[in-house]
């Protein structure tokens, strides 16, 4: 069976995260980011190139988190999809592309951060309590098959 995978994308926050709602009111972050650039030399080294600049767009609560976390210069690991699609600007048809982030945070190798683990402690307190009780949920057989 193959690992489940999807299109990535790192780099940094070019501008500050702009908030938003769709027209159905799911919460909506937009952000350009730049993603840095080499050229390998012949003699091995490294030569830095201008960064290239891209939109990212993140929704619902990928988007509410993003918002509340990550801020201009900010290196970041995205997970999603590349969209591209073409809108009207004065009248001119333009092909745009969007990085849409199912996932973002924060670059650990980049980045120092702390990280907040109260939520997975109320949520392990909780699965206990309910496995007490006799009423965990029973193993699917993908799960059984694999232990």
């Amino acid at each position: 069976m193959s690992i489940p995978t999807k299109t990535s994308l790192s780099g940094f926050i070019a501008t500050t995260p702009h908030p938003s709602t769709t027209k159905s009111g799911v919460p909506r972050m937009f952000a350009r980011v730049g993603k840095p650039r080499y050229r390998r030399e012949d003699d091995g080294t490294f030569t830095e190139l201008e960064p290239s600049f891209h939109d990212l767009v993140a929704f619902g609560e990928s988007a509410v988190r993003a918002l509340s976390k990550l801020q201009k210069h900010d290196n970041f690991i995205a997970e999603g999809r590349v969209n591209r699609r073409t809108i009207e600007r004065d009248g001119v048809p333009t092909e745009i592309e969007q990085f849409i982030a199912s996932k973002i945070g924060p670059d650990a190798a980049r980045n120092t951060f702390t990280m907040d683990r109260s939520q997975r402690t109320s949520r392990t307190a909780e699965r206990t309590s309910t496995a007490a009780r006799g009423t965990a949920r029973s193993t699917s057989p993908v799960f059984a098959r694999a232990m």
